[in-house]
């Protein structure tokens, strides 16, 4: 598998510098990185073949692979992993947008918080029922 996207040193050192200063934290940069690294995994011909054989070596090969960023952000992985290139990138920037400000001490997390709610209630509750609940 020498054919498949390989983890650059300056990622590895840019990741102990990310630990120093915050160990539950990545920059936004290095998240989006991460991802796209992991959409481009998913296109590869050897991780195609090896999840289409056995879902859970698949799985298995992508956390090592992916080690820090799996176990800083599993949920986040995971969709990646599932959703692929159907991730809906513009919601995860929103979000990542608002990790910012709050590591910037622009923004509470609970009004981050909900400000993210509330995108998603839009985005994913139908005008209809909206309108409904405002009206009665």
């Amino acid at each position: 598998m020498s054919d498949l996207p390989q983890i650059t040193q300056e990622m590895i050192d840019d990741d102990a510098s990310d630990l120093k200063n915050d160990p539950t934290s990545m920059s936004k940069e290095k998240i989006l990185k991460y991802i796209d690294q992991i959409k481009t995994m998913l296109k590869n011909p050897h991780c195609v073949r090896l999840r289409q054989r056995n879902e859970a070596t698949f799985m298995t090969y992508m956390n090592q692979m992916f080690d820090k960023f799996s176990e800083r952000y599993p949920a986040l992985f995971k969709m990646v992993i599932v959703q692929g290139d159907n991730l809906n990138m513009g919601m995860l920037l929103f979000m990542l947008d608002k990790m910012d400000k709050i590591k910037s001490n622009e923004m509470t997390r609970f009004n981050a918080s909900s400000e993210v709610g509330m995108k998603i209630f839009k985005e994913f509750v139908p005008k209809d029922i909206l309108d409904k609940e405002r009206m009665g």
